[in-house]
């Protein structure tokens, strides 16, 4: 799974709530092992990001944004998130992941997976299976992203937003609003993100 003004009783937050080393001055000099310097390993394990890389092999990202078009339909989305989550962190191939509510009744999921095909099981099982036909009506705005990385962690929501805008594609709705088919929207307010991790 990651429009009416906002209802100040029912918060985005409120929702994902209910689903879901700077170098000190004395710092000895880096040790070698077998002529190699550390901080250099340490570079190739980690990165110019310094988050941690698998070794040859790719992580498979699944990001997804989806904008519910009516309060009347939040509960029952807000259900249904909640088991998907409970399923996802107990899917065989999933990695981690991230939940971010945004304005205006804005959920995005991103996950990552040790393959497509993890992935793909996942969507097509279980608690997820069951939400999938309701976006159809429940949203006015959906849209997916796919990509592959070395590193074994999501990134951050700017990029995720970068990567929707470039490469997303828009999934199909009953009622899609103006910016459905552009994927014209603002960018997401990255407070107030969780963590999805295994169980």
């Amino acid at each position: 799974m990651h429009f009416m003004p906002h209802n100040p009783f029912v918060s985005n937050v409120s929702i994902a709530r209910f689903v879901t080393c700077r170098k000190g001055p004395f710092q000895r000099p880096p040790a070698r092992v077998s002529g190699l310097d550390l901080s250099v390993a340490r570079r190739r394990v980690l990165g110019s990001t310094g988050i941690l890389q698998s070794k040859g092999k790719m992580t498979f990202v699944s990001l997804t944004r989806l904008r519910i078009r009516s309060i009347r339909f939040l509960p029952l989305f807000a259900l249904h998130t909640w088991r998907s989550l409970r399923q996802i962190k107990r899917a065989p191939g999933f990695q981690t992941g991230a939940l971010l509510p945004d304005r205006s009744w804005t959920f995005w999921t991103m996950t990552a997976w040790d393959s497509e095909e993890s992935m793909r099981q996942f969507m097509a099982s279980g608690a997820h299976k069951k939400a999938m036909p309701h976006l159809l009506e429940w949203c006015d705005e959906a849209a997916v992203a796919h990509w592959t990385q070395p590193e074994t962690e999501v990134p951050s929501w700017i990029e995720a937003h970068r990567r929707m805008r470039e490469d997303g594609r828009s999934s199909k709705v009953r009622n899609p609003s103006p910016q459905q088919a552009t994927r014209s929207y603002s960018a997401p307010r990255t407070t107030g993100a969780g963590k999805i991790t295994r169980s």
